[in-house]
């Protein structure tokens, strides 16, 4: 990003990608467990490694792409 109020040394060789680099958020997503999404999308019930709302509303972001076909089970 140029920002033509600061002035930047780049003759010492200062890597302005890595100046302005975004920092590193973690991740919010658990891994996914396939037979947790399994009986979530079967019974809604949420694994046990769940604990907040938070972590409920993610799940089911998760959850969202995978559907259950009832007569292939």
């Amino acid at each position: 990003m140029f920002r033509p109020w600061e002035n930047v040394d780049v003759s010492n060789g200062n890597n302005l990608a890595e100046k302005y680099k975004a920092p590193v958020r973690p991740s919010t997503y658990l891994t996914i467990n396939l037979s947790s999404v399994h009986q979530y999308l079967l019974d809604k019930i949420y694994p046990s490694y769940i604990n907040t709302k938070n972590q409920k509303a993610n799940f089911r972001k998760q959850c969202k792409p995978f559907t259950v076909d009832e007569s292939k089970t």
